[in-house]
Formats: structure tokens, C-alpha cells, sequence
């Protein structure tokens, strides 16, 4: 009987490592495409900031060539600044909204395959990444940095050990003084 059980154990391992291995390439799959995915949506963004910024150039030295050069025209300039502002903007609100839609579809993807396990993980990276939020808002409110209120913590504990430490030695030369003017008081006494 304990031959049958043994089987079936070394069975199930071996079950659970092929569900295991499965499982784990599932997931290298997922994460090959996010980032295949991540490549070319910045690929693509790279190219249309490439040309918003050739025309921008291009609009720029057309405005550049229509100013005097003794007596430059403050208000293109500055419509000039806000055009370029204003594409800033533009860019980064695009690639940020794509960036979002393929988080959203990475989130229903890993949703789907893992369930509860993927949320409750989730749930986990939240929370941890609340009560840095947290922390660190706490630290700003107070005007003053928890590591450098450790560092000052530690300088002062240090000192007041280096004080002990040093009373101590003190101390004990002073013993020892004695203890040696009494022995040379002894010997040099007939």
C-alpha cells in the first residue's frame, strides 16, 4: 500500500511541475508581449515626435526669418514658447493615454488567466504602494526627511556614547596613575 501511495505522489509532483511550467510560460508569453507592445508604442511615439518636431523647427525658422535681427518681435516669441508648450503637452497626454490602454489590456489579460490570485497580488502592491504614498507625504508635511531624522538620531546616541566612552578612559588613566604612583611609591621605599 505504501508502494501505491508513493506512485501517486511522485504523480501528482510530477503533474503539478508540468501545470507549474505551463502556468510560468503563460506568464513569459504575457510579459514577451507588454513588452513587444511597450517597444512599439514608443516607436511609434518616438516617430510622430520626430515629425512634430521637424514641423515646429521648420515653423520656427520661417518665424525666425520674418524678425529683425536689431529688434526681435516679443510677442511671436512667446507664441512661439507656447506652441511648443502646448505640443509638449499634446505628446504627453498621448502617449500616457496609450500607455494606460495597454496597462488596462496587460490587467484584463492577467485577470483572466489568474483570477483571484492576480487580484489579491494586486491588492497587495496597492496597499504597499499607499502607505508609501503616505509615508511620504507624512515626511513632507513635517518638513524633514525620516532617513535624515534617523541619521541626526544616531549622531546623537553616538555622541553621548563617545562621551561615556571617553569619561571612562579618562577615568581609567586616572586609576591607573595612581595605581602605578603607589607601586613606584612602594619600590623606592626601603
Amino acid at each position: 500500500m505504501s508502494d501505491s501511495i508513493r506512485k501517486r505522489v511522485t504523480e501528482d509532483f510530477k503533474q503539478a511541475n508540468v501545470k507549474g511550467g505551463s502556468r510560468l510560460a503563460r506568464i513569459r508569453d504575457i510579459l514577451k508581449d507588454a513588452a513587444s507592445q511597450t517597444v512599439a508604442e514608443v516607436r511609434r511615439g518616438s516617430d510622430e515626435l520626430r515629425e512634430i518636431g521637424t514641423g515646429t523647427f521648420s515653423a520656427a525658422t520661417q518665424n525666425s526669418a520674418g524678425f529683425d535681427a536689431q529688434e526681435p518681435n516679443k510677442s511671436e516669441n512667446l507664441s512661439l514658447r507656447q506652441a511648443f508648450q502646448n505640443m509638449s503637452v499634446a505628446v504627453r497626454e498621448k502617449f500616457f493615454a496609450r500607455f494606460k490602454h495597454q496597462a488596462e489590456k496587460l490587467d484584463g489579460k492577467l485577470t483572466e488567466r489568474y483570477g483571484p490570485q492576480y487580484q489579491a497580488a494586486k491588492g497587495h502592491l496597492e496597499n504597499a504602494s499607499e502607505r508609501y504614498r503616505q509615508a511620504v507625504e507624512t515626511a513632507q508635511a513635517s518638513g524633514s526627511d525620516p532617513l535624515q531624522q534617523q541619521q541626526e538620531k544616531l549622531n546623537e546616541t553616538a555622541g553621548v556614547a563617545g562621551g561615556s566612552v571617553a569619561q571612562k578612559e579618562h577615568q581609567l588613566k586616572q586609576r591607573l596613575r595612581e595605581i602605578l604612583r603607589a607601586q613606584t611609591t612602594k619600590t623606592n621605599k626601603p
